[in-house]
């Protein structure tokens, strides 16, 4: 999806005048086709100042694509004896007067401006000298736009010469096309490409003789252009905007758009259908209602598929009506006084923000089967709305523009209809009418459809705490009844297989930090650090019996986001579930807080958390409970008392370290406790190695253990990160990292001193590699001869901190050392460090040296490299020489990181297990 808005910022602020400058209805139509081609290389002739060079190849580049201008800035080469006789004196004028070297200035310093300098490459050449530049670097062109000189010959020599740049699928643009000079040449290119889209200045061409494709792309030119004219020139805005979002709904769509069509009003309505790359025919029939009724219904194509959410809040940003109103492709209204009634409505209560109506409930024939509500006060509050969504999208009207700005974090969310439509019920109340207007579907191409209820409980349990957090707690009470309701329901649902869950869940969520508000957060903390000292913790009191009792010895530290992630998740969805820790591990994150004040700012932070973890020292030595649950092997040991006295069946994850080694007496003769103890019911291990050495070593029975290899990761991490320039696409320096806690002087464990060896090749042989440490790492530690000026210490950081840093990092290098730390201490595979990395689209170079790797593609996902120098930094070099192939490596390896790291490999089958001991083999209450 290109941004019409950006695009037109960019190009109004370049002049267009009497030497060129292309209409933005053009550039729109020139980048949207880009767009859903993936065309990666853009060759333009005739750059004058830019107005088209430089959307262009900040489009293109948005797609780690690349942009070459051609442009001799002379006056020799401007002049043109072929010109037409209206503009023939003021063209000769111009072209006599010019400055041409202070254009080729501007030029490069808009450019640089701008961060293209990387991407785009302008040529001072002659389309004819440069033809010879681009092939010798073998460039294929993948849109060639020709608008330089327009002397007759000049343009057939540029339809022949760049005609031969172009590959299969390639597009090219011919400007001018009414200038009687250009004629021949548009012939020409007629003749050898197949006509896409033609206006009465320009013309569209693909070198493709798939007569389909050509008309598919035509009718999204004419869709792109349509939409470009609408931005330039709004014609009054209509009373009523119908927002539709559809996608492979061609057995609904006609029938919802006849329903728009049906509705008698005395107002304007418009119908903004926001079609999201549909894989049947819903976008031709949209396509042919949009020409048969060209002045009510406004068509938006996305050139890619950008699912419901964007689709659903971009769509809704395009309405220009006073009232939007909103209706799914596959629904339909049924009352055709629907919009009347509801603009009355409104127009008469000023104070309401919203109107909704009641709906039928239909079956995939459209048989309605009930109304979805039996009854509803005809007025309500945003705070009634966070209970628990009760508008159907089809019923739902509201005033438009009631927020300035819809909120980022709205498209990171899996659904949106209720949190925007709780943002606007903020700016008035809520009315009801009790009429049944339109009919939802319920059919197997739903969302809702497809997945099984104990998601969608998940899913709405998750939500809603996040949905807490977004809007400031405002909400509490409301959200933890809607919570309390959906986590009863989920206790019967998860009977079923947990483990089968299908969609990721969305993340947990972060506290929102807004100025004026920080303060207010203080003193919450404040009072509650008071509260725990004072004796009076504000804690409910503990069941006899819990359901899940988890003893910990770093959580609820920010510091151990795996640990956050994994018990915030259980203290969320199981109803009797209490975590006790001691606080220990806050030494190694060098945090010289008391345990009371981690538990205090993390119940701040999670209100809806808020009780439900203690300190260690307040562990009734005589609670009991139907699970118990630790990670790491000591403090499972640490905690065998507590279960064994206490008769509590326990699970624990034996992650790498943790007081685990291998071929070690005494970590040996820990797990031999662990194991024989009579409590001992499931081991967790995340790494092949691990399961081949407790089955090797007879500590367990092959049964008793769960593979689920890597580690639970802070679902926020899962969230794709922000684009930003990359090495070689906007980015002129190449930014190189390493990411490790501190554990020894040297960082030998982690390869810190190879990754300096590295460094130091590199910087001598590139100006432009720079590279970054964040740990416990500093320039005291070793030697930093020959990086002067090019590397840069961070220090510890918490995980939330690392989003921010690996924005603009192309390349992490881990060189990991089994056995150094300790004999028989070995991490896992990546470690934490490197899959966090790589969930930011940052290429993961390192090493594997105990083979643990058994998800990824090596030189597709990750990199795996020697313990040796020579050998990386040859392999960094190829890739630095290859940008686009560094990028491919990053994204190819954050799709990777996302499927072994999402809910479904890590959360599911936790929850899953257990669930099963909680409720089929814990003690009875």
């Amino acid at each position: 999806m290109v941004d019409i808005r950006k695009l037109a910022d960019l190009a109004l602020a370049v002049p267009a005048d009497i030497g060129g400058g292309s209409a933005l209805d053009k550039l729109y139509v020139m980048a949207g086709l880009a767009a859903r081609l993936d065309l990666k290389t853009y060759v333009e002739i005739g750059v004058y100042r830019g107005r088209s060079l430089l959307p262009l190849a900040w489009s293109f580049a948005a797609r780690g694509g690349r942009s070459y201008g051609i442009d001799p800035y002379s006056r020799a080469a401007a002049r043109e004896a072929d010109i037409p006789a209206a503009v023939f004196d003021e063209v000769t004028a111009f072209i006599e007067t010019t400055d041409y070297d202070a254009l080729h200035d501007a030029f490069l310093q808009r450019r640089d401006e701008l961060h293209l300098a990387a991407s785009c490459e302008l040529l001072r050449e002659t389309s004819a000298r440069a033809i010879d530049v681009l092939r010798g670097r073998g460039v294929a062109a993948g849109m060639v736009h020709i608008d330089g000189n327009h002397d007759r010959a000049e343009v057939l020599a540029d339809v022949e010469a760049y005609f031969g740049l172009m590959g299969e699928g390639a597009v090219m643009v011919l400007d001018d096309i009414d200038w009687p000079s250009v004629g021949d040449g548009l012939a020409l290119a007629r003749e050898r490409l197949t006509p896409v889209f033609e206006t009465a200045t320009y013309a569209v061409l693909i070198r493709s003789r798939d007569a389909a494709l050509a008309g598919e792309l035509g009718a999204l030119c004419h869709s792109l252009e349509r939409h470009a004219l609408r931005f330039l020139h709004p014609r009054p805005a209509p009373k009523v905007s119908v927002s539709m979002i559809t996608f492979n709904h061609e057995r609904f769509i006609g029938q919802a758009i006849e329903s728009a069509l049906a509705q008698q009003t005395d107002f304007e309505v418009e119908i903004v259908i926001g079609e999201d790359r549909s894989t049947d025919a819903t976008r031709a029939i949209c396509r042919s209602y949009r020409d048969r009724y060209p002045d009510r219904i406004h068509l938006v194509e996305r050139p890619v598929n950008i699912g419901a959410v964007p689709n659903y809040l971009e769509t809704c940003r395009e309405c220009r009506g006073e009232y939007v109103a909103f209706l799914e492709g596959d629904d339909v209204w049924t009352d055709p006084h629907k919009l009347s009634k509801q603009v009355a409505f409104l127009d008469s209560h000023r104070d309401y923000a919203i109107c909704f109506h009641n709906v039928l409930v239909a079956d995939e024939d459209g048989t309605p089967t009930h109304p979805l509500f039996a009854t509803l006060p005809a007025s309500s509050t945003a705070a009634d709305l966070c209970a628990g969504d009760f508008i159907a999208t089809p019923s739902c009207m509201m005033r438009n523009r009631l927020i300035a700005e819809i909120p980022a974090w709205m498209y990171a969310l899996p659904g949106c209809g209720w949190p925007f439509n709780i943002l606007n019920a903020q700016h008035g109340m809520i009315g009801y009418i009790d009429e049944p207007m339109a009919v939802s579907r319920r059919h197997a191409g739903t969302f809702r459809s497809r997945r099984p209820g104990r998601e969608r409980l998940v899913s709405a349990i998750r939500l809603s705490l996040q949905l807490d957090r977004l809007f400031d707690f405002r909400y509490r009470a409301q959200f933890a009844q809607f919570i309390a309701a959906n986590r009863r329901a989920l206790g019967t649902e998860l009977d079923i297989e947990i483990g089968e869950v299908g969609a990721p869940m969305p993340p947990l969520p972060r506290p929102v930090r807004r100025r004026g508000r920080i303060s207010t957060a203080r003193k919450a903390l404040q009072r509650r650090v008071r509260q725990w000292f004072s004796g009076d913790d504000g804690a409910d009191a503990l069941p006899a019996m819990l359901d899940l009792l988890i003893l910990d010895d770093a959580y609820p530290h920010p510091q151990s986001g795996f640990r956050r992630e994994e018990f915030d998740t259980y203290l969320a969805l199981f109803e009797r579930v209490r975590v006790f820790s001691s606080g220990a591990a806050s030494t190694f994150f060098k945090d010289k807080r008391s345990i009371e004040e981690v538990i205090a700012e993390h119940d701040v932070a999670a209100p809806a958390l808020s009780g439900k973890t203690r300190p260690m020292a307040k562990l009734p030595p005589n609670q009991r409970a139907r699970c118990g649950l630790t990670v790491f092997a000591g403090n499972c040991a640490a905690s065998l008392a507590h279960f064994e006295a206490n008769a509590i069946p326990f699970v624990f994850t034996l992650y790498p370290g943790g007081a685990f080694f291998m071929r070690d007496a005494t970590s040996d003769d820990r797990l031999r406790r662990i194991f024989a103890s009579p409590m001992f019911r499931k081991v967790i291990v995340t790494q092949k190695i691990t399961l081949d050495y407790l089955v090797e070593k007879g500590f367990c029975a092959r049964g008793e253990i769960e593979f689920i290899y890597g580690v639970v990761t802070p679902a926020t991490n899962l969230d794709p990160p922000a684009p930003l320039p990359r090495y070689g696409e906007g980015k002129p320096r190449l930014d190189i990292c390493f990411t490790a806690h501190k554990y020894t002087s040297d960082g030998r464990d982690k390869g810190y001193d190879l990754f300096l060896d590295v460094a130091r090749a590199l910087a001598a042989r590139f100006d432009d590699c720079h590279f970054h440490v964040v740990g416990g790492f500093g320039p005291d530690d070793l030697p930093l001869d020959g990086l002067d000026g090019r590397i840069t210490f961070y220090g510890s950081r918490e995980p939330g901190w690392l989003r921010d840093f690996y924005r603009d990092k192309d390349l992490i290098l881990l060189c990991n050392v089994p056995f150094v730390l300790l004999p028989g201490a070995f991490d896992g595979f990546p470690t934490a460090c490197g899959s966090d990395a790589m969930l930011n689209e940052v290429a993961l170079f390192c090493t594997d040296p105990l083979n643990l790797n058994c998800a990824f593609v090596d030189d597709r996902d990750l990199v795996l490299v020697p313990h040796e120098v020579e050998a990386i930094v040859e392999k960094v070099s190829w890739y630095r020489a290859h940008p686009s192939a560094l990028r491919e490596l990053a994204r190819s390896g954050r799709v990777a990181a996302e499927r072994v790291y999402g809910f479904d490999a890590q959360l599911a089958p936790r929850l899953a297990l257990l669930h099963r001991q909680i409720f089929a083999g814990g003690a009875e209450a």
